[in-house]
């Protein structure tokens, strides 16, 4: 007999609704950052050559290393030791056509949030630019108590030299869809694992309706 897998589903997706109010907090730690996203249309790519065939570093080497994986249908990232050249980025390629959420802990803290499960992030940077990209019910701490997001207010500005002085910069080559086997997914493992911790914090006595044995996929 083949289950109703979608019925199923269906059945998990409002048990865990009903019972995410009701889940211990959960507390994200790790990285929290703000993502830069840009589009390599052709303009971006004529100059990204330019860039290349200049031979100024690091954007040169960035450029050419982009480049290379266009070519080769590669992805994944790529570390630049030279925080100081960060908004020469901007220049090369223009604003970005998004800014969200990056680092484990925070995409991690957002899923609760969504549920309307209590979650709590260790977060330093209160920047106006930060904030804006945290979903509003994530928790934070401060002057003794916690309070959501939409409740803090911004301070102080985010300091790119001082906190990538001894570390750099990453960039990300996102796959198109038409890679078979991507390395690199922006928020897909953090989704995941946000999954996972909120599993572990809902109450014990939710009675979820699909249990796979050892081996067992649906």
């Amino acid at each position: 007999m083949t289950r109703d897998w979608r019925t199923a589903y269906e059945q998990v997706s409002t048990t865990v609704l009903d019972s995410a109010p009701a889940a211990r907090p959960l507390l994200a730690g790790f990285n929290t950052c703000v993502d830069h996203a840009y589009r390599l249309d052709p303009p971006a790519l004529d100059r990204l050559t330019e860039a290349a065939r200049a031979g100024h570093r690091p954007l040169a080497a960035l450029s050419d290393e982009v480049l290379r994986r266009i070519r080769d249908g590669g992805d994944g990232e790529v570390f630049v030791p030279a925080p100081q050249s960060r908004p020469a980025l901007d220049e090369l390629l223009g604003p970005p056509a998004a800014r969200q959420v990056g680092g484990t802990g925070a995409q991690a803290a957002w899923v609760p949030a969504v549920l309307n499960a209590p979650s709590v992030l260790a977060l330093a940077d209160r920047s106006a630019e930060q904030l804006a990209v945290l979903h509003p019910g994530i928790g934070l701490c401060g002057d003794g108590t916690v309070r959501p997001v939409a409740a803090v207010t911004a301070r102080g500005a985010r300091d790119l030299a001082t906190s990538w002085r001894t570390a750099g910069w990453r960039a990300e080559c996102v796959p198109t869809p038409y890679l078979s086997r991507p390395a690199a997914t922006i928020g897909l493992g953090d989704t995941f694992v946000a999954g996972v911790l909120l599993a572990g914090c809902l109450p014990v006595k939710a009675d979820l309706p699909v249990r796979l044995s050892p081996g067992g996929t649906p």
